[in-house]
C-alpha cells in the first residue's frame, strides 16, 4: 500500500492520464486533488526522487511524470509539445474572433475552456469559450456573437480548421456555476479552475472566481489564471447595434435542433433559460470520473 504522501503524488497524474496529458512536479503540486493535508512542493519532488512505490508505476522524460512506461512518458510528451503549437496557431485565430466580440452588446467577459487553458489542443479541437452577458442578454448576446461566425462557416461541423465554439453562455447574475456539478465529478473543478480570461475587467472575474470558491476548495494550490497584457481584451465603449431579448430568444429556440429540445433541463448538459445557454451534447464527466476511480483503485489494493 502506498503512503499517504505517495497517494497525493499519484491522485493528479491518474486524473491526467485520461487525457495522456503529462505533468511536470510543479504540476502534480498544482493540481493536488482533495488533499488530506497540505503537502509542499519540496515533499512531491523527494517523494517523485525516491519512491519505490511510484518507480515501479510512473516513468518520466525531460521533467514530464506520467502514468506507464518509459515509452509511455515519451510518446505523451512529444503529444504535448505538438499541441501545444497547435493551440498557438489557434491563438492567432482567437484574436481576431475577440477583436469582434468586444463589439458585440451583453459580452461582459469571455474565456478559454476545456482543452486551450492547457495548450493541448489538434488542429480539428474547438477553440471553446465561456461567455458572461449582461444580465438580462443571454439570448440577445449569444445571437449577435453566433451569427457571424454561422455566416462564415466557422462552427464546429462547419470547419475542420480551428472551429470556433460558443456554446456556453452566463448571465452576470448566474455566475456561480455550482449547481452544475454531478455527483462524484472531479472534471467540473479542475473546468473552473483553469477557465482563462481573455476578454473583460479584472474585478468582474475576480467576482466569477470568488462565487466560485468551491472549485478551488477542492485544488487548494490552484489559482484563477492570469493572462499577459498582450493576450487580454477589454471591452469597447463603441458597440454593434443591440437585439431585443424577447425577439433572440424567439429566433434561436425556433432553430433548435430537435435532440437539443429533448435534453434541454433534463440535466446539466443542456441548459436553457433566461439566465444561462448551455448547450453540450457531449458530457464525458462521469466517463472521467470511473476512469479517475479505475486509476485510483491501485492506492488501495
Amino acid at each position: 500500500m502506498p503512503t499517504m504522501i505517495e497517494t497525493e503524488v499519484y491522485k493528479p497524474l491518474a486524473y491526467f492520464s485520461y487525457f495522456g496529458y503529462p505533468l511536470t512536479a510543479f504540476e502534480i503540486w498544482k493540481w493536488q486533488f482533495e488533499p488530506e493535508t497540505n503537502i509542499s512542493f519540496n515533499q512531491i519532488e523527494d517523494t517523485l526522487d525516491n519512491s519505490k512505490w511510484l518507480n515501479e508505476r510512473v516513468s518520466s522524460i525531460n521533467g514530464m511524470y506520467s502514468i506507464g512506461s518509459k515509452q509511455d512518458a515519451e510518446t505523451q510528451t512529444v503529444e504535448r509539445h505538438v499541441r501545444y503549437l497547435d493551440a498557438i496557431e489557434k491563438e492567432r485565430k482567437l484574436a481576431r474572433v475577440l477583436t469582434f466580440l468586444r463589439r458585440v452588446p451583453g459580452v461582459r467577459g469571455v474565456a478559454l475552456c476545456n482543452s486551450m487553458p492547457f495548450h493541448f489542443t489538434r488542429s480539428q479541437s474547438d477553440i471553446d469559450l465561456f461567455v458572461i452577458t449582461d444580465q438580462g442578454a443571454v439570448w440577445s448576446t449569444r445571437l449577435l456573437s453566433v451569427a457571424p461566425l454561422m455566416a462564415l462557416k466557422q462552427r464546429p461541423g462547419e470547419t475542420d480548421h480551428h472551429p470556433i465554439d460558443l456554446s456556453f453562455f452566463v448571465s452576470e447574475d448566474a455566475m456561480d456555476l455550482f449547481s452544475l456539478q454531478k455527483t462524484d465529478d472531479p472534471y467540473f473543478a479542475f473546468w473552473i479552475a483553469t477557465l482563462t480570461p481573455v476578454l473583460g475587467e479584472r474585478e468582474l472575474w475576480d467576482r466569477f472566481f470568488d462565487e466560485n470558491s468551491w472549485a478551488f476548495a477542492k485544488l487548494p494550490n490552484a489559482k484563477p489564471p492570469v493572462r499577459s497584457f498582450r493576450y487580454r481584451r477589454r471591452n469597447v465603449k463603441a458597440r454593434l447595434p443591440g437585439l431585443s431579448e424577447s425577439f433572440a430568444r424567439r429566433i434561436q429556440e425556433g432553430r433548435l435542433p430537435q435532440d437539443l429540445r429533448d435534453a434541454a433541463n433534463t440535466d446539466s448538459r443542456v441548459v436553457i433559460n433566461n439566465r444561462m445557454l448551455k448547450f453540450h451534447r457531449t458530457d464525458r464527466r462521469e466517463e472521467i470520473a470511473q476512469a479517475f476511480n479505475a486509476q485510483m483503485q491501485v492506492c488501495k489494493d
